[in-house]
């Protein structure tokens, strides 16, 4: 259902004529960050603390969409 989910906003972007797709996962997620690898994401290695909880952090991924 998630990697469903992530080709249907990839095709809405798409549509939209985007280039490229980002978002912020909580790193201590890692089944989050593993389907977004299977749906082509990559991590860029920004991090960031997560805004309402400082104590964690949230890793970036981009996928191309060229």
């Amino acid at each position: 259902v998630g990697a469903a989910l992530v080709e249907r906003v990839t095709e809405w972007a798409r549509g939209l004529g985007a280039t490229s797709l980002h978002l912020w996962a909580t790193s201590t997620n890692p089944t989050a960050i593993a389907l977004y690898e299977r749906c082509g994401f990559t991590l860029t290695g920004q991090t960031r603390p997560l805004e309402h909880t400082p104590s964690l952090q949230e890793v970036s991924m981009v996928r191309d969409l060229r």
